[in-house]
């Protein structure tokens, strides 16, 4: 997951020539000055502000700031209830206690997150093209976007390992409690540690505007060389988003032709393939949500004047809205996933209309009530407290 603040260009004037100065890029000059709040461009005074006024018109409308901040509440609003219901009515229900189950409340929490502790700062800065929270928080909020999206990008691959290996024959080793949150902890610091250049490298900028006698504080990323930063965007692009999401897609691909294959009792066939199609929903959904945003930064990264023009600050948020908005589509395919998250959401509003002795399957295709001997023997094969454990 390629992770950027957008911002300005800057132009370096002087009385003979013009160049374009990256504004990502600290020079000699710069990294010798005071840390102070507002020194890195004050004191250069050959440096002026560049925004194109026909898209600083248009974040100045009202109707346009209304209709961008509604979209914003929405996916926060959305994203927050979906997915503390996720978490519970997993933590509610026992029998919803598995190792898919655990990546999955992971994935809910780095929404929560994502939604709460990052949306409401980026929109208010997108709108105003003013960092305002100051210098801890500039260092704060990069890796707020990032770490939430590293894991769960690898979160997704361990829920397609996961049930990759639970088709395996039952001597195979199986992914125990344990073990998963071993790998959580160990997602968590990779997560992490792909997240520190962000935070080492955040720095605020003073941008002064002689035309409007004032000056723009700007969040960004101060890389001691282009090449540097370009090597981690690429990397990071390559090793933590695709390599993931392609060996997830190709272990899916393999879960569908073992299980057509394969011939068990209707009903127990029916649960599992639901259970992966929704699973493979999910990340179809999570690919076209986040990649056309990995590619417009990557594009502005290696040839920015491709993507930037008039309407650049106005595609850079919409192709946002698109990423952040799996944060809300994610607990739509569970509860379709997942009979018992319609159920438990029906006792929760006060409409539980559903009977008692309904048997209903569970993500792993297990029942809420005790399953025939029948189905049992069906499903023994295929279970997550298999006998031989990876952990």
């Amino acid at each position: 997951m390629i992770v950027t603040t957008p911002g300005v260009r800057l132009n370096t004037v002087s009385t003979t020539t013009t160049t374009t100065q990256d504004p990502f890029l600290v020079t000699d000059e710069q990294s010798v000055m005071s840390d102070e709040l507002l020194t890195p461009f004050l004191d250069l005074r050959n440096i002026t502000f560049d925004l194109s006024h026909s898209e600083f018109n248009i974040f100045n409308n009202h109707n346009w700031q209304i209709c961008i901040v509604f979209i914003y509440i929405l996916v926060i609003a959305i994203s927050l209830a979906g997915n503390v219901l996720v978490i519970h009515i997993i933590f509610r229900n026992k029998h919803l206690h598995n190792v898919t189950n655990i990546f999955v409340v992971t994935l809910a929490i780095s929404d929560i997150v994502l939604c709460v502790f990052y949306l409401p700062f980026q929109l208010h800065y997108q709108l105003t093209d003013n960092w305002f929270f100051g210098r801890w928080l500039c260092h704060v909020i990069m890796p707020t976007f990032a770490v939430p999206v590293h894991i769960s990008t690898l979160s997704i691959l361990v829920i397609a390992v996961n049930r990759y290996i639970l088709l395996l024959p039952p001597f195979k080793q199986r992914i125990t409690p344990h073990c998963a949150f071993i790998l959580l902890i160990i997602i968590s610091l990779l997560s992490f540690a792909l997240s520190v250049p962000l935070i080492f490298f955040a720095k605020l900028y003073a941008i002064p505007d002689n035309s409007l006698n004032m000056h723009f504080v700007y969040c960004g990323e101060a890389w001691p060389s282009i090449p540097l930063r370009r090597a981690y965007r690429a990397c990071v692009f390559l090793f933590q988003f695709c390599l993931p999401l392609l060996i997830t897609v190709f272990l899916y691909f393999r879960i569908y032709f073992i299980l057509k294959r394969r011939s068990f009792k209707k009903l127990q066939n029916s649960h599992r393939h639901r259970t992966n199609k929704a699973l493979m929903t999910i990340v179809l959904l999570f690919t076209i949500c986040w990649l056309p945003w990995n590619i417009f930064v990557l594009l502005d990264e290696f040839d920015y004047e491709v993507v930037r023009g008039k309407f650049f600050k106005l595609t850079d948020l919409l192709l946002k809205i698109l990423a952040i908005s799996s944060a809300c589509i994610n607990p739509i395919l569970y509860a379709w996933l997942n009979d018992n998250f319609q159920k438990e959401l029906d006792h929760i509003v006060g409409n539980s209309s559903s009977k008692d002795e309904d048997c209903l399957p569970t993500k792993e295709g297990h029942t809420l009530l005790q399953p025939s001997p029948s189905a049992t023997q069906a499903s023994s094969t295929y279970s997550e407290n298999s006998t031989t454990n990876f952990c």
